[in-house]
């Protein structure tokens, strides 16, 4: 399938001069896709989106033409030395958000944010972040973790995720799981999630609450924070499932030398209470939270 994409665009951005080693700055962008094919159309053969052509302009919704604008930095910041600290909304460029992206407009974060050198050679970076306007979007999200205890009061079923998985997830991760290999086979396309070639029994998607909330907002190809198109229950059953099947395992004996602060969820004992290590992986994880409280 061929696709083609062009935009236009501009920006206005401003910072203060430094006073007394404060200053402030603001910036806004706008951009108008300007003939580009239909990213959300469907390849005729696999019958999928490009999934990543859709997140070029507007990625809660591909069929958007009209501008795409957001206030992308927003702050106060202090410099002394080779410190500098950055309060409000800011870009960053780190290995994990960084600015080297292919979308239009790349990933702008909200927070406090500290950067300094040490000697010559080092860097250090490090804050507190609680805001994000993903990549290829308009909006501003909060951070904050959805929390299990919150979406999730019932056992899950292994067994409705495989019908879920087989509807919605297949298609890309295969029906064994093992994903999808690029023709040069070194990499993913799509990543396998049982076997051999997949993440570990230590690894933090094997906590059902991170699987659900990553499926939740990603999965399937497409979907969005704002535009999910999966339930909270069939996210919570589609995890139940995948996490039932088999993948490599690690030993993790320094994990928790403090077993009482282990996530209720965790997967694998010891507790420091009297819930089955079967409860604590597929709940209802409820029980588990009200017995931690009034055992404090």
């Amino acid at each position: 399938m061929c696709i083609r994409d062009s935009a236009v665009g501009g920006g206005l951005r401003y910072e203060s001069a430094a006073f007394h080693g404060f200053s402030m700055g603001v910036s806004g962008f706008y951009i108008f896709d300007a003939g580009s094919s239909d990213l959300a159309k469907k390849d005729a053969a696999s019958g999928q989106a490009n999934r990543y052509e859709i997140g070029l302009f507007d990625v809660t919704d591909p069929e958007n033409l009209n501008e795409i604008n957001r206030v992308e930095e927003f702050f106060i910041k202090y410099r002394k030395a080779a410190t500098r600290i950055t309060f409000g909304r800011q870009l960053i460029n780190t290995p994990f958000i960084n600015l080297q992206d292919g979308r239009m407009r790349p990933t702008a974060v909200e927070g406090v944010w500290l950067e300094t050198s040490v000697g010559m050679k080092h860097q250090f970076q490090g804050g507190w972040l609680y805001g994000i306007a993903p990549r290829g979007t308009s909006k501003w999200y909060s951070t904050a973790a959805v929390s299990y205890t919150h979406l999730d009061v019932y056992k899950r079923q292994p067994l409705n995720g495989k019908t879920i998985y087989i509807a919605k997830c297949a298609s890309c991760h295969q029906v064994n799981g093992e994903g999808i290999l690029t023709a040069s086979g070194e990499e993913y396309t799509y990543p396998p999630l049982w076997g051999k070639n997949s993440y570990n029994d230590a690894a933090g998607l094997y906590r059902l609450s991170n699987f659900a909330k990553y499926a939740k907002y990603n999965m399937p190809l497409g979907a969005t924070h704002e535009m999910p198109q999966l339930s909270d229950e069939e996210a919570w059953d589609l995890s139940a499932f995948v996490n039932t099947q088999p993948r490599p395992h690690k030993e993790t004996p320094a994990d928790w030398p403090d077993i009482s602060k282990k996530p209720i969820d965790h997967p694998s004992g010891p507790y420091s209470d009297e819930f089955n290590e079967k409860q604590h992986k597929f709940g209802p994880f409820k029980p588990i939270a009200e017995a931690r409280k009034t055992s404090k």
